[in-house]
């Protein structure tokens, strides 16, 4: 057995469901080493849309309140690239 079937899963959120959030989602919801613990959107039907169809844990607007509430081990930025630098910043 490995490290990784042996470790806990890892709590992964997403920001940003745009289209190649699907991906990202496919994935985590298939993986066995990650529990989707949150995905977030500024638009609530989507963060919603996407919470439902991949088993996110919960859906929110504001990616503090995910960082916060879910505590996340690895978060996916999958917004327009210009946010990147000051999402990851608070992610850290």
């Amino acid at each position: 057995m490995n490290n990784l079937t042996m470790a806990a899963a890892l709590r992964s959120a997403v920001i940003g469901t745009g289209v190649i959030s699907k991906q990202h989602l496919s994935f985590l919801q298939e993986s066995d080493h990650t529990q989707l613990v949150g995905v977030c959107d500024l638009s609530p039907a989507a963060a919603d849309y996407a919470a439902t169809t991949f088993g996110a844990s919960a859906a929110y607007t504001d990616y503090g309140d995910m960082l916060a509430a879910a505590q996340p081990d690895v978060v996916h930025i999958l917004t327009p690239p210009n946010t990147h630098l000051p999402l990851a910043t608070d992610c850290l």
